[in-house]
Parts: C-alpha cells; structure tokens; sequence
C-alpha cells in the first residue's frame, strides 16, 4: 500500500510539473465585490440557479475551492493582500479606506498600499506579461499608490471603493481614469459592469494580435452597492422568491440584477477567448473580495462582511485552466486570496525559490487542485487590530476577540469553533480543547510578532471604540511609541574589514549584523549604492551590482564573497542603505570598510636590468616589516634597491642568498602605524595634508634639492629641482588617494607621506 501510495503521489508530481512546460498562459482574474457565499448557480444559490450559466460552466471545467478565504472581511485590506500576495498586515495595511485618522508617525502619503512593496503587475511584468486592471483600485489614491505607478500597464476604472453603476460622479475617487487620463462617460446613457468588460475586451484583443502573454484583472465593483441593476436585469427577478417562499426586497431584485449582469460580461470574455483560440491557454480565478452584506445569501455561514465568522471571511472561489487543472472537482482544504499571486507566477515560468520571491505569504492552487487530499496551509490568520484576531487550520478556528480594555491588559478574550461539525460557529469549544489547540494558539502568536501597527485606524467605528471620540488619544499613542521602541532597525556589529592577505574573503555577522525583532534575517536588506572600486562583490556566484541588494541571512551563511581586483592592496569601501523588508525602516549611506594590514614585497637576487625579470613575492603583515629609509642606497620608483646586508629583518625574506637583492615594498595601504613623516630627516614640513590639491613644502634651510611624488602604483606625477628655494608651492591635479613626496638634499633622502581628499 506504500508503495501505491508513493508511486501516485509521484505521478501527480510529474502531472504537475508538466503543465509548467507549456507556453506561459494568460490571466484573467473575476473579482467580484460583496457577493454572498451561496449567490451563484455553482455555489447552490436557488434564486441564481438560472442566471449565472456562464460561470457556472466555467467553475465545472476548473476547481471549486470550498474552504476559499481572503485576507480580510473588507475591501481596501482584501485587495492589497490579494495584489501584494502578503499578509497586508505585515504593511501597516488592516482597515478599510472610508473614513479614518493617520495612525501616529503617519501622515496621508501611508494611507494604501505601501509603496515600495512589489504588486502582482510588477511581478508579472518582470516575467513578460501585460499587466491591466479594470474598475476597482481602492488601495490608495496618492500618487505613488496609483495603478499605473505599482506595475500596471493599462487601467480603467476608479481609485475609490464604489459608484453608480449609471450617473456621472464628479468626485476624484469616482469618476473613471484610463491610466492617469480622466475618462468619465459624457453621459448617462451607460452600465458601468458592461463598460469595464468593453474596455477589457479591446485590451485583450489587441495582446492576443501582439502576441503578448497578459493579465486582466477584472475587479468589477458589482455587486457591491448602490443597488443599480439594468432595468431589464432586475425585472428577471420581480417574481423570484426566497428559498422560504417570501418576495425579494427591492435591494435584492436589484442585487441579483447585477449579479445576472456580471455574469453576462464572463461569458463576453470567454467567448471572445475562444473565437482567437486562446481559452485553454487562459487560467481564470475567479472569487469575492469579502463576505456579503446581509441582504445577500451566505448560506450557512454566519456573519457578513466585516465579521471575524466564515460569512465575512470565506467567499466563492474556483479557479480554472484546461491545460493545467482538472475538470469538475472540489478542493476542500484552506486557500486563501494570497494564493492567487504565488499561483500567477510559477504559472508564468517564475521560479518560487528565487529570494525576490521570498515576502510572498500564499501557496499554488495548481498544485492543490492536483493533489486534492493535500492540504497547502497549515494555518491561516487574520488580524483586524483593536478588534479581533483569527486563527484556522481548517477545522479548528480560534477567535482572539478584542474587549475594551485592549490597550491596558493586552489580552483577548478567546473562543473556538470546530468547522468540519459546526460550520455556523454557534458552539464555543475552546476551553475543552485549549491544551490540543495550543500549537495553533503559538503559531498565531508568532505570526502577529511579524505584523505592523495599522499607518490608519477606521475613525467611524474603531477610533470611537478605543480612544471614545474621532481623535488620537494618549493610550494609542503610547503603544505606537512602545512598538516602534521594540521593533526599531538596529545595529549589532557594523566593524571595518581588516584583511591580511588579498585571497576572496567572506562577509559574517561578525563584520555586519543588523538586527530587527519584527522581521528575521532574511528581511534584513543591504542595498548597494556604491560598488567597491577595487574589487567585486558576489552573491553565490553571481555579480552583484548597483541597486543588487544582499539579506543579513546571506551574510550569516557565509554566501556574499568580496573578490580583490587591483595588482597593489589599495584600501576599498562599498556603500549601501539597509531595510528591514519593503516599506519598513531605512538606515541611509552606510559604509563597509576594506583594508589591508600588510604590504606586498617582490624581490629578486640580481643585479641591474636582469634583477626584475622574475620577481617573486612575499607578504608580510604590517607589524613584521621594517620600514628604515635612512639604511637606503637609492631609491626608486616601486621602492627601495637595498644591498644584501639591510638589516636581520628583510635577510629572512631571502634566506641563503647572495648579491644584491631588489625589494619593492608598494605603499596603496599605508597604516596608522607608520607615521607621515617616513624619514630620518625633520626639516621638512608638508601642509595642508590631507589635501584637496594645493600643496605647499617648506624647508629650514635652503639649497638644491630633488623632488618627486609618486603615486601608489609607483608612477611619478609630479617633478621639480629646487635651486635655493624655502617654500615650493603648486596645485596637484591627481586624484584621491595616498601620494609619497621623496627630497633628496646633500646625500640624504625625505620621504613624506600627502593625502588627498
């Protein structure tokens, strides 16, 4: 049985594996707004049962996720979690834009979608997809947070959360944009639903004539209110009864009206896909931003939108591709709306295991709906801070409901149901099963230690609740100051690199540790500004440039390698900022250090010209070597010709050699060690030093003399003969760095050490 079992699982492995070979398909994502659980043909709806053939068809050619969730009750935070493919808890991101205060430390500008996080355009983008969306942004207004700004190519349709479906608006979050360009109908005289697919309809026409891979993410506002079916859609359903006999209100006439609507405008698409043969390419999502309102049909489910109960939370959800999923089945594990990103992806050829990827928070529903006994999340949580908390492994669900003393005792009061014997959440079972489902009660607790505070708290509901009125008070104050306190970015090791030999070396912790107790070291991000100029730095092979960026945990496993490029140690230095992931902290104009703490020796036995045909070479740490140019015969350009008998010191360089021995001591790091002044002689006095490029020498006495500057590379850049001259001033044109200024005067030689800055 093992083995059945074993060999099944494996082909279900290659199945998989399989449909990523074909080309990379194109996306279509059917967001709806407010739809009730049970308001569709396929989800068992009675009233709908008629109305909704086309995607009724389309959930049987795919999969219906049955336990479908998305990551908050209300839209704005739905959405980004859904765009984001991360907890948008992690960004600050928990209520809904309505109505609402800056959190303190907040301004406006952090009211949406933090900007520096990726979105699902950037990603598909990156991987050679056209990225639309039509109708329903409603993740931030200000310019940095628009559609067009977070990797979208094509939108239309508006920033807010609602509209009407056919009147004008007039008001900057309503009226329609096609990019950045207002596009508000001239009239009355159209469907909003119906306006959205004609733009889509023209969008994806024309990828499919390019021969583009693309994504249309159709976030339709309907059914979300007002309530404004087509006048022939709602008269469908003047004489349509509730399942217990009675007659629908007004509102719902007009909702199912506008449930029928968007259906119509599925099937549009998927008959234009395909008439261009493109339909069983095309992977299909298809699912609600939250629960529905209480005039819609949740079924079973209690609670609606903007609950902690399976009716705010778990929404219709299938997802559909004939080349990749199968036909006519049901998934009945968690998924959640943060799997719609991770799904994409892979989908588009994007590998998974790539650290870009590395934030995202959802799993495949490809591969879930091809291994339907597996579940992909061990656990789902949810956060609406200052009112409740949610944990669920599918079965067991764990409410952290917030009371009003919150923000003084930090304690929840906490309740559990058992989902598989209890879908309507009626019967609280927590305390007799507190020990068994104290795992799922830790894994919440660390999930939250990941989690922002909210950059805005809802003014109309949660504001009231906390503070008693529509202003900050002090006990929100303080616990923002409190965890901004323990969660703050911070250096544990920053030190300079002190090499003693120029082979490649490693980064570890021990050089640079920056820590962060929100995030873990692998959201610890070093972002390179400014390469080293005298070498290379790599990341498991692979060259890093500016922009690149490297995590802590890469350079706790040893991974980031820093490869020395010049012939001479010259000191070198690389700049970066550092980020506790997207959006979070930055620490600016950061420097990492290289220095070498020895000099390189070339010596070779021999005499005039031949003596530098073979140099070897010797490396000796900068306090082993003597530096002695009072002992010197002459010198030249690389360094010093020396006889054999210099001193005890350089004799065990050459060991049992005889003749005249030829030493090169090159001088690109110059430690603190060995004074300016290298020589023997005093009277020279060099200023200013360091330099900007003026430099002026002055002498005690005057008389003839030689000078010469050299660079660390040995080259001379500037020479002169004195007569009888004091002072000698001129302007060195050279760049920065460490220059040797050598005076030969009656026999004797000064060497002098000039910075220029």
């Amino acid at each position: 049985m093992k083995n059945s079992i074993s060999v099944l699982f494996l082909l279900s492995l290659f199945f998989t594996s399989s449909i990523y070979a074909t080309e990379k398909p194109n996306i279509v994502v059917i967001l709806v707004d407010d739809a009730g659980n049970n308001d569709w043909g396929f989800q068992g709806s009675q009233i709908m049962a008629n109305y909704s053939p086309s995607l009724d068809q389309l959930a049987g050619e795919g999969t219906i996720f049955t336990q479908g969730y998305v990551t908050q009750s209300v839209c704005a935070p739905s959405r980004a979690g859904m765009l984001s493919g991360q907890y948008q808890e992690k960004l600050g991101f928990d209520h809904n834009i309505v109505t609402y205060v800056n959190a303190p430390g907040h301004d406006h500008n952090d009211v949406g979608l933090n900007a520096h996080v990726p979105t699902m355009g950037n990603y598909l983008k990156e991987l050679g997809y056209s990225t639309s969306l039509f109708g329903k942004w409603h993740i931030g207004e200000e310019e940095h947070h628009l559609p067009e700004n977070r990797g979208f190519d094509h939108f239309y349709g508006l920033y807010g959360g609602s509209r009407n479906y056919n009147v004008r608006e007039t008001s900057h979050d309503k009226v329609l944009h096609y990019n950045k360009t207002l596009a508000e109908p001239k009239d009355n005289n159209f469907y909003l639903t119906d306006l959205l697919t004609d733009s889509a309809l023209v969008y994806m026409e024309r990828e499919i004539t390019a021969g583009n891979p693309f994504l249309a993410f159709m976030s339709y506002t309907a059914p979300h209110g007002p309530f404004q079916a087509k006048p022939e859609d709602k008269a469908i359903f003047e004489n349509v009864l509730k399942p217990n006999g009675t007659a629908l209100s007004e509102n719902q006439k007009n909702y199912y009206g506008m449930c029928k609507n968007v259906d119509d405008n599925v099937g549009r698409i998927v008959e234009m896909l395909k008439e261009k043969g493109e339909y069983e390419n095309t992977l299909f999502v298809f699912l609600s931003d939250n629960g529905g309102v209480s005039l819609t049909n949740n079924g079973a489910l209690r609670g609606n939108k903007s609950s902690q109960y399976e009716g705010g939370l778990r929404v219709p959800f299938f997802v559909t591709w004939k080349q990749g999923v199968p036909s006519n089945q049901k998934y009945d594990h968690q998924v959640i709306s943060l799997d719609l990103l991770t799904t994409f992806i892979k989908a588009a050829g994007g590998d998974l295991k790539d650290r870009k990827y590395q934030e995202l928070d959802g799993q495949d529903l490809v591969t879930a709906a091809n291994n339907l006994n597996n579940p992909i999340h061990d656990a789902l949580f949810w956060r609406k801070e200052f009112t409740w908390g949610v944990v669920s492994d599918g079965t067991n669900k764990i409410i952290f409901d917030a009371g009003k003393e919150l923000l003084v005792n930090q304690q929840y009061d906490t309740i559990m149901y058992n989902l598989a014997n209890d879908i309507s959440e009626k019967n609280d079972v927590y305390v007799d099963n507190k020990a068994e489902v104290a795992p799922l009660v830790e894994a919440y607790e660390q999930w939250y230690e990941t989690l922002e505070m909210p950059s805005w708290i809802g003014k109309s509901y949660i504001l009231k609740r906390i503070c008693g009125g529509g202003s900050i008070c002090d006990s929100l104050r303080s616990k923002y100051e409190y965890f901004q306190a323990r969660n703050r970015l911070t250096m544990v090791k920053h030190e300079e690199v002190n090499l003693t030999s120029t082979e490649d070396f490693y980064l570890s912790s021990s050089i640079i540790d920056y820590q962060d107790a929100l995030n873990g070291p692998n959201l610890i991000n070093y972002v390179l500004s400014e390469l080293p100029q005298y070498g290379d730095l790599y990341l498991e092979g692979k060259k890093l440039s500016t922009g690149d960026y490297f995590t802590q945990e890469e350079v706790n496993l040893g991974l980031i390698k820093y490869t020395y490029t010049a012939d001479h140690n010259l000191p070198d230095r690389f700049n970066f900022e550092i980020n506790d992931s997207y959006g979070g902290e930055v620490i600016p104009d950061q420097t990492l250090s290289i220095n070498f703490g020895f000099y390189t020796i070339e010596y070779e036995v021999g005499e005039g010209e031949n003596a530098l045909e073979n140099p070897s070479t010797y490396q000796k740490t900068d306090d082993d070597i003597i530096l002695a140019p009072a002992h010197q015969e002459g010198f030249i350009f690389e360094g010093w010709f020396i006889d054999e008998n210099f001193t005890e010191e350089i004799k065990t360089i050459t060991k049992g050699t005889t003749g005249n021995l030829v030493l090169f001591a090159k001088f690109t790091k110059v430690v603190t060690s060995i004074s300016d002044d290298l020589g023997v002689i005093s009277e020279m006095e060099l200023y200013p030093n360091p330099s900007k490029g003026l430099v002026n020498i002055e002498f005690e006495t005057d008389g003839r003399r030689e000078v010469t500057i050299h660079n660390a590379m040995g080259d001379i850049v500037y020479q002169d003969m004195l007569v009888s001259e004091k002072r000698i001033e001129f302007q060195l044109h050279q760049p920065k760095g460490v220059y040797f200024i050598t005076v030969k005067y009656h026999g004797s030689t000064e060497i002098g050490k000039l910075i220029l800055n």
